[in-house]
C-alpha cells in the first residue's frame, strides 16, 4: 500500500486532511492500523471517527469550521510535529453550490493545509488527485465543469 511506502520505523506522525470522506475515511482506518504511526492528526470541519479501530487512541481531531473562507487559517502550532501529510479532500460542484466553492473546497483549503503541514515539519505529501489532472491548463472555464475539474485537481 502506499502508506507503507511512507512508513519508516515507529513513532510517525500523519495529518489527514478529509478524513470524514469516502477516501479519506479508509486511509484514516488503515493509518490508525498500522503500528508506524503512533499519531494521526485529522483536520477537518467536523471530527472524523474511528470506530471499533485498535488504534482509535492515535486519533487527534483539529476541527476548523471554514478553511475555505478566506482569513481563516490552520494554526501549524495546533498540529505538533508531524511527518507526512495525506490530503484526501474532495467534494462536487454540486455539494459545493457552486465553480468558485469548489475552487474553495479543493485548492484553497489543501494549499492552507499544506502550508500549515510544512510548517509543521512535514517532508513528504500525499494526494488524492484526478486522471487529467493539469495545473496549467490555459483554458478551463468555470462554466466548463470537465476542464475546471481537472485544472483545480492538478492545483490541489
Amino acid at each position: 500500500s502506499i502508506i507503507m511506502s511512507v512508513e519508516s520505523g515507529a513513532g510517525r506522525t500523519a495529518l489527514l486532511l478529509g478524513a470524514t470522506g469516502a477516501t479519506g475515511r479508509h486511509v484514516l482506518s488503515e493509518l490508525l492500523s498500522r503500528p508506524g504511526w503512533s499519531r494521526v492528526v485529522a483536520v477537518g470541519r467536523r471530527p472524523a471517527d474511528a470506530g471499533e479501530n485498535p488504534g482509535a487512541a492515535k486519533l487527534e481531531n483539529v476541527v476548523v469550521e471554514d478553511l475555505a473562507s478566506p482569513g481563516v487559517e490552520l494554526d501549524a502550532a495546533k498540529l505538533g510535529k508531524i511527518d507526512v501529510f495525506f490530503n484526501c479532500i474532495g467534494t462536487t460542484r454540486a455539494n459545493a453550490g457552486g465553480a468558485d466553492s469548489f475552487y474553495a473546497v479543493e485548492v484553497t483549503t489543501s494549499e492552507k493545509v499544506a502550508k500549515a503541514a510544512k510548517q509543521a515539519g512535514a517532508k513528504q505529501a500525499l494526494v488524492v488527485s484526478a486522471m487529467g489532472a493539469a495545473p496549467n491548463r490555459s483554458v478551463a472555464p468555470k462554466w466548463f465543469h470537465p476542464l475546471f475539474y481537472g485544472k483545480c485537481m492538478g492545483l490541489k
